[in-house]
């Protein structure tokens, strides 16, 4: 049966003006297969974007489908 590789999760977090720390970034890593190699490789990779961040791209997300919608005959 074939070994499993080594996986492992790194984590990125950013403060904001009030001194919390809040997740940025979580990174999923996965060892090469090659024997003695060392190396790691990404294997997933996902970005939290600060609330307000995340509702202003929403909102502005949402008035383009919107004026697309109302400009289709």
């Amino acid at each position: 049966m074939k070994k499993k590789p080594f996986r492992f999760t790194g984590e990125c977090y950013s403060a904001d003006r009030s001194g919390a720390f809040s997740l940025r970034r979580r990174t999923e890593f996965e060892q090469l297969p090659e024997p003695g190699s060392g190396g790691f490789r990404v294997v997933g990779c996902r970005e939290y974007l600060p609330r307000e961040e995340q509702l202003r791209q929403d909102r502005e997300r949402m008035e383009r489908a919107e004026r697309e919608m109302n400009a289709r005959p």
